[in-house]
């Protein structure tokens, strides 16, 4: 597994040092006006899955970069369309990474004090609380629970986030055990990040975890490496927290480190996918995919198998 993984960490690097952590859609992709975008929501997963493997000289170029697209402490995708609170959120956790930790004044562009909330963008509307979907403009403006999540896992890595709320994990989980995302279509990119998040918060919260175990172990993801990898990182977390059964999780693990290794390019990257579902307003009620993400792909799958390997060679 070492050379697959080292393929894809080159990879990274390449795109890195190319100043191409972005987004590429496809050549026949209707949504080519977000090519060159995203690095300050993409760089995380990146520093994520490469952890020491890059220099201090790109460290700080990169930590330029970011530091440079911020407007009052926030950061917004295409660099042209307002921040929003899941690009800050994850720009603030890649800057945490490069050693460059900044005031987190700019969370309150988002926050919502009648719900205690943040909303994904700023200026939130007061009187929207936590969004689900189906989505729709106005609730397009309120808290979306994946965007919440990631908001979350900064505050606790700060340190600044010791519990959550009951009732609002409650209504963020479905009966299955995943966790509702707004418009990411990806069944597991919330759960994963509630994963990481509830398994970094005290043993109250084993409840939660429990169904999402059993329903990551019962989940088959159809031609969607991105999803694999999601589900062995969940998976990864609860194993540490020992709180799953452990026999059922390497099984699990080992076939989907069987299914990543199987789809992995010749240039050591995965194919990308589409991230989110957005509704377009000019338009109502329809639904526009768009952005393919071949880095962060390559950045979930590399991260996933390193971990696992490494949690093999422990066992």
């Amino acid at each position: 597994m070492s050379a697959p993984v080292e393929n894809a960490k080159l990879y990274l690097l390449d795109r890195l040092r190319s100043r191409e952590v972005v987004s590429r859609a496809p050549a026949n992709s209707p949504a080519k006006q977000w090519d060159n975008c995203g690095e300050p929501f993409l760089a995380i997963d990146v520093l994520l899955a490469l952890g020491n493997r890059v220099e201090a000289e790109e460290q700080q170029a990169l930590a330029d970069r970011l530091l440079r697209s911020q407007f009052n402490g926030a950061w917004d995708y295409a660099g042209k369309s307002g921040v929003d609170a899941d690009t800050t959120a994850s720009a603030i956790r890649a800057l945490d990474r490069l050693g460059r930790k900044i005031p987190l004044d700019g969370l309150r562009l988002f926050y919502n004090p009648r719900y205690q909330l943040f909303n994904t963008f700023a200026q939130p509307l007061d009187k929207l609380d936590l969004q689900l979907p189906p989505q729709s403009p106005e609730k397009h403006l309120g808290s979306h629970p994946c965007v919440l999540a990631n908001v979350c896992l900064l505050l606790r890595e700060r340190g600044e986030l010791s519990r959550l709320s009951h009732d609002l994990l409650r209504r963020m989980q479905k009966a299955d055990g995943s966790w509702f995302s707004y418009f990411y279509p990806s069944p597991f990119y919330a759960t994963r990040l509630f994963t990481e998040l509830l398994t970094g918060l005290g043993e109250e919260y084993e409840t939660y975890l429990q169904p999402t175990e059993a329903g990551l172990l019962t989940s088959t993801p159809v031609n969607s490496p991105t999803q694999s990898a999601e589900i062995l990182l969940a998976l990864q977390c609860l194993q540490g927290r020992k709180t799953a059964d452990r026999t059922k999780i390497s099984e699990k693990a080992k076939l989907l480190a069987a299914e990543l290794l199987d789809t992995q390019l010749d240039d050591g990257s995965w194919p990308g996918e589409t991230i989110w579902n957005f509704l377009d307003r000019t338009r109502p009620f329809m639904i526009v995919g768009y952005d393919y993400f071949r880095v962060r792909s390559t950045a979930l799958c590399a991260r996933a198998l390193s971990l696992w390997a490494a949690q093999t060679q422990q066992s």
